[in-house]
């Protein structure tokens, strides 16, 4: 494990963050991310820069509460000394690692404080939802810590609560394998195929009605071609060998030459070929919707 001197919130920690598999990233990888990015194609075009996740109230109010709510903390625990972490290409934002490594620190201040359902749920011993999970797993691969400590501090009643979260193997095999699928696609700037969360979903009358003109053409559009289809083989039975010419149409017997089957080329096996790849772009194709949506 590397620790890190870099300013949280900085160009450069946002500059290394955007080099790293990032612990806070992995839920959206793994679909359990209640708020954006929720899913791979999010995270890459917030990883990439094509969209920005703006600074919201809430994400405020845990920046201002984070230091107060470790303090607090120092007070009946050890000393936790907030650091940027990575290892073999992962990386964390820890809000806290003890002077021995052996166990970190992760803080959550929610806005609504003790009125939160973070805070209501699982009594004095918090129940930590899936994503939070996720990121402690992540962070804990990461550092090798022994355990994690995982505060919720209410900051309208000055109390935190917490609960010791030790490794889970399964959990973190989950992390390395989703970023293993997503790692490829980002690394080459190609975004990931949309799944269900990627989709905007339309119901509006003018939808539905362009809907239904389009497979209403797609339809006639599939008669017409089988009806092509099968009259173009009775011309071509009708004229048998030779070429034949009518008062409109005429069929042309020709010889075509077979394609080149490049990898069968000595001379271009072990060659990659990314590099002569035109650059790729967006676009669009219809699909129909499967009856489990």
């Amino acid at each position: 494990m590397n620790i890190l001197d870099l300013e949280q919130g900085s160009d450069a920690w946002h500059a290394w963050r955007a080099t790293r598999r990032m612990a806070s990233e992995s839920s959206a990888l793994l679909r359990l991310s209640p708020w954006a990015p929720r899913t791979p194609l999010q995270l890459f075009e917030v990883k990439s820069g094509l969209t920005h996740i703006e600074q919201n109230p809430a994400m405020l109010h845990g920046i201002v509460n984070e230091g107060r709510a470790r303090e607090l903390y120092e007070r009946c625990g050890e000393m936790m000394i907030p650091h940027c972490i990575e290892r073999d290409g992962y990386g964390a934002s820890l809000d806290g690692i003890s002077e021995d490594g052996r166990h970190i620190l992760e803080i959550k201040c929610p806005v609504k404080g003790s009125a939160s359902n973070l805070w209501k749920a699982g009594g004095a011993k918090p129940a930590i939802p899936e994503h939070y999970r996720a990121q402690v797993q992540h962070q804990l691969m990461v550092s090798g810590a022994e355990s994690c400590e995982f505060l919720i501090y209410a900051a309208d009643i000055y109390i935190f609560k917490r609960q010791t979260i030790r490794p889970d193997i399964e959990m973190q095999s989950r992390v390395r394998g989703a970023w293993d699928q997503f790692w490829p696609f980002y690394s080459s700037g190609t975004p990931p195929e949309p799944i269900e969360g990627d989709f905007v979903e339309r119901f509006d009358a003018e939808w539905i009605a362009l809907e239904a003109k389009y497979l209403l053409a797609k339809a006639m559009l599939k008669g017409a071609e089988a009806a092509e289809e099968k009259l173009r083989k009775e011309l071509f039975g009708l004229a048998g060998d030779a070429s034949c010419r009518g008062e409109v149409l005429r069929v042309t017997r020709y010889w075509s030459r077979g394609a080149v089957d490049y990898a069968k080329i000595p001379a271009f096996k072990g060659i990659d070929t990314e590099p002569y790849r035109k650059k790729g772009g967006y676009r669009n194709r219809i699909s129909e919707v499967s009856a489990d949506g």
